[in-house]
């Protein structure tokens, strides 16, 4: 028996097993030595079938040797078109710095961006630091950060634009706002407020 068959659409059975959720099956042919990494007449591989029903169970059966947030991402990103390389990237000036992370602004295709890392500002980062148990940690918070603002769509939210998962640190870019974000448009709409009233609690 050969568990590579194709049908006209040039899919395998694990294909389809992993298309309809059959988890199993789709075990038992991995098991029996299925190609994860067959492409259809469509171009995608049984990975990218996965990712596209969001069937992350199957992944961890699919590339049991990787690692499983990053795999998956990237094959989201494959998919989804959204994985950036860094060298179109210009990170220019640092909006804040936290224990975690780094924000910039900068430029992606002529477009001014945000850029968020994880980790401390990258011209200070070394291969020890990407290294330490912290960076893994606040690498691993970005990876589940960047799945979930690689799926949400909204009118209120600023909109993903993609992610650099080969740099190190990873980060992900989004539109700029010229607002600034809610913290700080909360602080000046106060000030505003404060400079209009007067000493008898009248506006001046």
């Amino acid at each position: 028996m050969n568990v590579n068959a194709v049908d006209y659409d040039g899919r395998t059975a694990l294909h389809v097993a992993i298309a309809h959720g059959h988890t199993d099956i789709a075990k038992w042919l991995v098991e029996m030595k299925a190609n994860v990494d067959l492409r259809d007449n469509f171009g995608l591989t049984a990975v990218a079938e996965a990712v596209r029903h969001n069937r992350e169970g199957l992944m961890k059966v699919l590339k049991p040797d990787l690692d499983f947030e990053m795999n998956f991402l990237r094959q989201s990103s494959d998919s989804g078109q959204w994985n950036i390389s860094a060298d179109e990237v210009q990170l220019e000036q640092v909006l804040s710095t936290t224990l975690k992370s780094t924000i910039y602004t900068g430029l992606w295709r002529g477009t001014k961006i945000v850029a968020k890392t994880s980790g401390t500002m990258l011209a200070r980062m070394s291969r020890s630091d990407t290294d330490s148990e912290d960076a893994i940690l606040a690498a691993k918070e970005m990876l589940h950060e960047i799945k979930l603002i690689s799926t949400m769509r909204h009118p209120d939210l600023v909109l993903f634009l993609g992610a650099c998962l080969d740099h190190s640190p990873m980060y992900f870019l989004t539109e700029f706002m010229e607002g600034g974000d809610l913290e700080r448009f909360y602080i000046k709409s106060r000030s505003r407020k404060d400079t209009h009233i007067g000493p008898h609690g009248k506006s001046s």
